[in-house]
């Protein structure tokens, strides 16, 4: 019965496939491959890979011909943000045009701004400043009324940057001393360094207020240098030179501008570099310095060949050919003001092909604009068509439905029970494993109750009876004896701490806390790092610890853990080593693995102890008892579970009385 049910839905489903009904009138199609292009293209571009430009035309391509009008808008804003970070701002503002009109019809405020934010941007790069505070003047209550501080001020400042290439100074000014408050309210150092170069660039501009602007610019450098941005300290070291040549402080300002010059070779800014060596030649210019002004103008001219920076070449070569008259070498400096009108020509043939160029590229992306608008008006008629012929078919799914409600009522009990039986499995499955868990937990507790019985119970022993023999000690007993008793207390503390940091750390890779970070260790540092924690205890015992390993021998492994490791095996080694004795540690290769050896002349490991040195399961009082090496069982058991999870190894070997070697063994990579 409950097959020639299935059948009969089987039947009018196909009936109605071949009526033509399409799959928005049976439900829309889920858009998982463009939302995966998008998410892949939003991730290259926030690490500014230039990949995100293939996922992001791949998903647009994707979404306009699935009908995708959200994925499509989102890869258009993305795309506008692409060509903005690197400089295409004509075609940033096409994208913009083709996303703002969905995202106004969605009411997505922040998306409205950010469309408000690239085009005021933009507009601004291209030197269209009005339009550019009329778009900002837009995003801006936005970014503030959605309380996103970040962008509020970032648009701002862009805002603040147009009024100030305006001329209208108060204006920038009052902008920026905004963003000033708010970078000291947010704590926000990087922002304030920038805001007081930019504030420093409205007073640099009036002579009453340029000791202000000086003040500004050293309190900019002075943190921009202690966040690490050499490139902001350098543009506000340039900027600070010329407030010094505008004040004839030609000393300063050739002092700010070798430390720029300095600064920028680190940050390998190619433009700024350019810009430092014209305030060179021009200030060796104005000091009468004119081998020095020609040195640095060639080598202004040569770096801004190299990068292609044409716009500044035309005032390069009036430089160049000022130094030169003033050198009295009229010839080269006719030759040099005819490549500057040249350089001119040259840019103003290309900015008019540019322009030429935007307008070509506006006109098909009008175009564009428009044959989309048609496609919408066809969509529309198509959608009004399907709902109409969905009508014809109610009648048909109703019927459907109830075919389909007897199928379903008679599987749902069918279901249920197969389910009830899972659950039951399951249920079965887990309570298993949780006896598994909860055995491992008292297994390990055991073993934590016998570490803690043994080895605390010993240092703890020995503080208590030599504080007593303090206590209990005439009072003109001798300062030796007491300083000597106070010894034997400092050291058994000392251990007690290094039993309860053993056992920590045990306990956390007992419990799988331990997280492994493998990553690339220098020997010789951590062996060095290590033998200095150790040098105190060493010195009192006059041991001589010596690290042959090589400066530059590296393994792969995670440092916290491998760093325990060796602290330990140190540690173990000065403890049961006798006072002028010696331990050495070496580095050897073999074939697939780098040996670690530490060597100590002590007392030596009893042969049948050896092979209990790494087992978590035996009783810790057992090891040590002939050699006294009570202490040492814990931190072993701890060295061979790290260099367990490292991929490891740890082995030692022993002659009673002769010394031990406890070799630590990793893979080669």
């Amino acid at each position: 019965m409950k097959y020639s049910l299935l059948y009969t839905c089987l039947f009018l489903i196909a009936i109605l496939m071949l009526s033509g009904i399409s799959k928005d009138t049976l439900g829309a199609e889920h858009p998982e491959f463009p939302l995966f292009l998008l998410e892949k293209a939003q991730k290259y571009y926030l690490k500014h890979n230039d990949s995100a430009s293939i996922y992001i035309d791949s998903c647009l391509k994707l979404a306009e011909n699935k009908r995708l009008s959200e994925y499509a808008s989102e890869c258009h804003l993305l795309k506008a943000k692409w060509y903005k970070d690197h400089n295409r701002f004509t075609e940033a503002l096409l994208h913009v045009e083709f996303c703002l009109p969905y995202f106004e019809a969605s009411n997505n405020l922040y998306k409205i701004a950010e469309c408000k934010f690239i085009s005021g941007y933009c507009k601004s790069e291209m030197g269209d400043y009005e339009s550019s505070i009329s778009e900002l003047l837009k995003a801006i209550p936005i970014f503030d009324s959605l309380n996103l501080f970040s962008e509020y001020q970032n648009a701002q400042n862009a805002l603040a940057v147009n009024f100030y290439l305006l001329k209208k100074y108060n204006l920038a000014e009052n902008l920026w001393n905004e963003v000033y408050k708010y970078s000291l309210k947010s704590n926000d150092t990087l922002l304030l360094s920038k805001t007081l170069n930019n504030l420093a660039i409205i007073y640099a501009n009036d002579s009453a207020t340029r000791n202000k602007a000086t003040e500004y610019y050293t309190k900019s450098i002075q943190l921009a240098l202690l966040l690490g941005d050499d490139a902001g300290a350098s543009n506000s070291m340039m900027n600070l030179a010329n407030v010094y040549l505008n004040q004839n402080q030609n000393a300063k300002a050739k002092k700010m501008l070798w430390e720029a010059n300095r600064l920028n070779e680190k940050n390998l800014n190619q433009t700024q570099q350019v810009y430092i060596l014209l305030n060179l030649a021009q200030l060796y210019f104005q000091t009468h310095h004119t081998d020095s002004a020609i040195f640095y103008i060639n080598k202004c001219q040569l770096q801004s060949e190299l990068i292609n920076f044409k716009t500044l070449m035309p005032e390069l070569f009036e430089l160049k050919a000022s130094i030169l008259i003033q050198d009295h070498r009229l010839e080269e400096a006719f030759s040099s003001m005819l490549l500057s009108s040249r350089w001119k020509d040259s840019l103003w043939q290309e900015n008019l092909a540019s322009v030429s160029a935007e307008f070509e590229l506006k006109f098909k992306a009008q175009q564009q604009i428009d044959e989309i608008h048609i496609q919408q008006a066809i969509i529309e008629k198509q959608q009004t068509q399907l709902k109409a012929q969905q009508l014809k078919y109610i009648g048909l799914i109703v019927i459907l439905f109830f075919f389909v409600l007897l199928v379903m009522v008679y599987g749902f009990y069918s279901r249920k029970l197969k389910k009830s039986n899972a659950e039951l499995t399951l249920m079965n499955e887990v309570v298993h494993e949780k006896n598994l868990k909860l055995e491992e937990t008292i297994a390990m507790r055991d073993r934590l109750l016998s570490i803690i019985a043994h080895d605390i119970k010993n240092p703890l022993a020995t503080i208590s009876g030599f504080a007593e023999l303090i206590a209990l000690s005439p009072s003109n007993q001798s300062f030796e004896r007491i300083k000597s008793f106070s010894g034997q207390i400092l050291s058994s503390a000392n251990n007690l701490f290094d039993l309860l940091d053993n056992l920590l750390h045990w306990a956390k890779s007992q419990q799988n806390g331990i997280l492994i970070n493998p990553e690339s260790i220098n020997v010789y540092k951590l062996i060095n790092k290590n033998i200095k924690l150790m040098e105190p205890m060493a010195q009192v015992k006059s041991i001589l610890i010596t690290n042959h390993c090589s400066s530059n021998t590296e393994i792969t492994a995670d440092k916290a853990s491998i760093n325990t490791v060796v602290r330990n095996l140190i540690n173990n080694a000065v403890k049961f080593t006798p006072n002028y004795g010696k331990i050495d540690i070496s580095v050897e290769k073999q074939e697939d693995k780098l040996m670690i050896h530490f060597d100590d002349n002590g007392q030596g490991i009893h042969p049948d102890e050896l092979q209990l040195l790494f087992n978590p399961e035996i009783d810790r009082a057992l090891i040590g008892k002939d050699t006294h090496n009570k202490g040492i069982g814990l931190g072993l058991i701890l060295c061979y579970d790290f260099m367990k999870l490292n991929g490891g190894t740890i082995s030692v070997s022993s002659e009673l009385n002769q010394g031990s070697r406890f070799t630590l063994g990793f893979p080669i990579h």
